[in-house]
């Protein structure tokens, strides 16, 4: 189980984040009006994933679900971070 966890911690977030980068670049960046729209997307994915968590016995299913878990949550910070960037350097 440890050695599952360990190889989830490590691919899920990376795939994520780079997914995401790819993904926020093919529909027009951070400032494109269909970033905050993928991004809520990207939490309604991440939050059905976690939410059957808690109430599933089997080991496998939960190992499955906290991948995606992780792989949603690390788009979804990529997105987050360049949107508020982007706003940031706006209001400066």
């Amino acid at each position: 189980m440890f050695k599952a966890y360990l190889g989830i911690s490590l691919t899920a977030p990376i795939l994520g984040v780079t997914v995401g980068g790819i993904l926020l670049h093919k529909i027009g960046g951070y400032d494109g009006k269909h970033a905050l729209k993928l991004a809520t997307a990207e939490a309604l994915l991440a939050s059905l994933c976690a939410t059957p968590i808690p109430y599933l016995n089997d080991g496998t299913g939960i190992l499955v679900l906290l991948w995606f878990l992780f792989f949603f949550g690390g788009k979804l910070l990529f997105l987050l971070t360049e949107v508020a960037q982007y706003q940031l350097l706006q209001e400066l």
